[in-house]
């Protein structure tokens, strides 16, 4: 299993430059889904799959991070 093509924007980690940008849109990433994902949590029967998707994208998002950690310190 090759992490470059899950995580696609984490691969183009050059130089820290690259990695503080990464880092940011990541974090952007989870906090909008989380306020979006978090207002439709609420709904009574849906609720939950919302939830589920909310949690699925800040596992991504947190895995995208040490992906481009670990290539940014050439461990991948």
């Amino acid at each position: 299993m090759n992490l470059r093509n899950i995580f696609p924007y984490s691969a183009q980690v050059k130089d820290i430059s690259n990695l503080i940008i990464a880092l940011v849109v990541y974090a952007i990433v989870a906090v909008l889904a989380n306020v979006l994902l978090g207002l439709l949590g609420n709904l009574w029967f849906v609720g939950w799959l919302f939830s589920l998707l909310g949690w699925l994208i800040n596992v991504y998002c947190g895995l995208g991070a040490v992906v481009a950690i670990l290539i940014f310190f050439k461990v991948i």
